[in-house]
């Protein structure tokens, strides 16, 4: 960082908005991007809640969709503590798992919202294996909008982050300022909510 500091160049930090930043940076709040989808589990009725996630000490994007998640509960005076956390080299595995652990922490849960869609298939997975009909009898929803949320059965509701988005803003910022134009530090693509059959 020291380095990129001293260097006097353009730096666009992408995929990230509310962290330090160098110079400039590209992303969006993903805390409030999980409130949102901490919203609509809520105004569909469900109650018990879980959160399923990778451990945030390791990442603090993970964090960040944590805290965001647990806002919307504690607002709408829900229990926001149903937490389950697995290494990131988990994977599909880690849906199953927190399905698993959850469930036997809170056995009225009837919502379980994933930080990313990788463990919400996997969870949509061991569902299937058991019989525990999605979103009947517990919904499901992620985070990213990967290839497979639109593909698995029931389709995945889950938040859409604009990669492409930042990308390109990303180009316009490191041009304008190249060309002595007023370049934002800050730059928000925003984020949608994509709802599906899951939830």
């Amino acid at each position: 960082m020291t380095l990129l500091r001293q260097a006097r160049l353009p730096v666009v930090e992408s995929w990230i908005f509310s962290a330090p930043i160098i110079d400039m940076a590209v992303g969006f709040d993903l805390g409030a991007a999980a409130f949102a989808m901490g919203r609509h589990l809520i105004a569909r009725g469900y109650r018990h809640i879980g959160y399923a996630g990778y451990a945030p000490a390791e990442n603090s994007r993970f964090l960040e969709r944590q805290q965001g998640f647990q806002r919307a509960l504690r607002e709408a005076r829900l229990s926001d503590d149903l937490l389950f956390h697995a290494e990131e080299r988990s994977g599909f595995r880690g849906g199953r798992l927190a399905l698993e652990a959850l469930r036997m922490r809170e056995p009225r849960l009837d919502a379980i919202f994933c930080s990313t869609d990788v463990f919400a298939a996997g969870l949509i997975f061991e569902c299937q294996r058991h019989g525990i009909r999605v979103p009947v009898d517990l919904a499901v929803a992620g985070y990213g909008d990967f290839e497979i949320a639109a593909e698995i059965v029931p389709r995945l509701s889950t938040v859409r982050t604009r990669g492409y988005e930042i990308g390109q803003a990303a180009a316009r910022l490191i041009l304008d300022r190249a060309e002595g134009r007023e370049a934002p530090a800050r730059y928000d693509v925003g984020h949608e909510l994509v709802l599906r059959e899951s939830s």
